[in-house]
Order: C-alpha cells, then structure tokens, then sequence
C-alpha cells in the first residue's frame, strides 16, 4: 500500500515538472512583442530657391558716368598736407596726378542717406581693377566681396609728368534675368521708395 502511494507520488511530481518545462518552452519560443514609439514627422515647408546670380563686368568709366547721375561723387586729395588742389585732380573719368606727388583717390561718396553707402540689395562688388600704379589704403582695404560703395586707394608720381588714374572695370555681382542690368546697384540712392 505504500509503495503504491510512493508510486502515485512520484508520478505526480513527474507530471507537474513536465508541465512546467512544457509552458517554460511555450514561452521561449512565442514571438516577443516589441512596443516601440511612434515617430511623426513633421511636415517641413519647402525651402524656396536661392535665387541665381549673375556677374557684370563693366567698364569703370561707365560706372563713373551712370553713379554720378545718381549722387556720387569722386575726389583727390593730396598727400600728406592736402594743400594743393590741382595735384590730384578727378578729371571725370579719371584722376590726374601732379608732379612728383602722391595722392589718396576716392570713388563712390555719397553726402545722401545711409541707404547710399551700399549697393542695392541683393548686389555686391566681387572686384576693382585699378589702371596705372597705385595701392589699396590700409585703412579701409581692398574692395572684395563688399556691398560697401566708398573705394578709397593711393597713387604716388615719381616722374616729371602728369600721371593719369583710373579704374578699369568693377565686377558687380547681382540678380540674374533677363530684365536685370548692373545699373540697379547704384540707382536705388534717388528712388524715394527703395527701403533696405
């Protein structure tokens, strides 16, 4: 009789353990489901186009004569008293230096509102070739890159003849199109309505 309780017993615990080990293996090898977080996107406006530019190289005297109308001006100054006038003469295109003297030349003043020191929006002078020998003043640096209008450089004459100066071409940088000329980095100084 007892051994029979022993028997039956054991079966018992058997039965449990094989049980266990059954639902353990079930366990295992059901699929694990994997709670992630949702990502939203947010939608992004498109970014307009930058829009293309264009470079205009253009004859410095036309330049000149097109700025003028528009209210700048140019000047010569003799260095180092600034006494003597004549000796670094702006001739309308170009300056004239005197005898044996040396000269601080400035283009593109302008006495008019702020908004004249600096090109129309949107427009830039990338470069200035200069004609005949000179340097850029220290001061202020070579005009690159710049939407500055004020040009200011030296020349010296060590000769005994007058020694013309000038500027050769200025490379503008500005909008592209088929309606878009280089004179509307400078004609937005007498346009009452341009605000920068």
């Amino acid at each position: 009789m007892n051994k029979l309780k022993i028997v039956i017993s054991v079966m018992f615990i058997v039965s449990l353990l094989m049980a266990q080990s059954i639902s353990f293996a079930a366990n295992k090898a059901a699929p694990k489901t994997q709670f992630t977080k949702k990502t939203y996107n947010k939608s992004k406006k498109p970014q307009p186009a930058a829009p293309k530019t264009k470079e205009y190289k253009v004859p410095g005297s036309a330049v000149i004569g097109y700025s003028k109308q528009h209210g700048y001006e140019f000047y010569g100054f003799q260095l180092p008293k600034k006494t003597k006038p004549s000796a670094c003469q702006f001739m309308g295109s170009h300056w004239q230096i005197g005898k044996n003297e040396s000269c601080r030349l400035e283009a593109f003043l302008n006495w008019g509102p702020a908004k004249c020191n600096q090109l129309r929006k949107g427009w830039k002078i990338k470069n200035v070739e200069i004609k005949g020998d000179f340097r850029w003043d220290r001061s202020f640096g070579r005009p690159v890159n710049t939407t500055k209008t004020r040009i200011i450089f030296k020349s010296s004459n060590n000769s005994r003849k007058m020694y013309p100066v000038s500027i050769k071409f200025i490379t503008l940088v500005g909008p592209e199109g088929p309606f878009k000329k280089w004179q509307e980095a400078f004609n937005h100084c007498t346009d009452s309505n341009y605000r920068p």
